[in-house]
């Protein structure tokens, strides 16, 4: 039931239940959110990493090379 998913969604810290106002998204959650997204980001930089050294790309290009991407990325959002 709903109110079953509610309480297990609480019980987990994802959501704090206000008495009279509702559930809200806890601030926790939010935490364990980015936790997670920085864990898959990790993991995929480190293909790419693996896959840089395969072709004989140094750190120092790596770094280069995220460095200037990154930079394209901001310079497109503004």
């Amino acid at each position: 039931t709903t109110k079953r998913a509610y309480e297990e969604l609480e019980s987990q810290g994802y959501v704090q239940a206000v008495p009279g106002k509702g559930s809200f998204v806890s601030s926790a959650s939010s935490q364990r959110l980015r936790e997670a997204a920085l864990a898959q980001l990790e993991d995929q930089l480190g293909e790419a990493v693996a896959a840089g050294a395969a072709l004989g790309v140094t750190l120092e290009e790596m770094q280069e090379t995220v460095a200037a991407l990154y930079e394209d990325w901001q310079a497109k959002q503004t």
